[in-house]
């Protein structure tokens, strides 16, 4: 997971080499699941930290960064969102749900960046979620 935080924070993102990497972390994560969990909590932890340290900063949260969305997106791939109470996937639920009600748009990055986090909402949602149709109403 280290490797594929380094290759998609790259400048522009290596996402042939990333996608590359997705069978193997799924395999790795079905070997190891509690290490597995245990580092995309600790990812979790760090993206919400970084939107409530901007939120605090500025008055509002900031969009994550390009690393940030594609590494919610590796979760959704890794691990199975069927899991109603995944340790994992539970938690990024509310992030996510976090984000888009509370980033505002301004621009066409961010309505890219509200787009990209509803997909990932869509796959996490397990009943009715309406922080998607609320974000985009801007």
């Amino acid at each position: 997971m280290q490797h594929f935080d380094s290759v998609v924070g790259q400048s522009p993102p290596a996402l042939a080499q990333a996608d590359a990497l997705v069978p193997h972390l799924y395999e790795m994560a079905k070997e190891v699941p509690l290490y597995a969990a245990t580092a995309a909590r600790a990812r979790l932890s760090k993206i919400q930290t970084q939107a409530l340290a901007t939120q605090r900063q500025s008055g509002c949260m900031s969009w994550p960064s390009v690393r940030a969305l594609l590494l919610l997106r590796l979760f959704t791939l890794v691990f199975p969102p069927s899991d109603h109470r995944h340790p994992v996937l539970a938690p990024a639920a509310i992030v996510v749900g976090g984000l888009l009600g509370q980033c505002p748009l301004a621009d066409s990055a961010d309505a890219a960046a509200a787009l990209f986090l509803c997909g990932i909402a869509h796959t996490l949602a397990v009943r009715y979620d309406p922080n998607p149709d609320l974000s985009l109403q801007g």
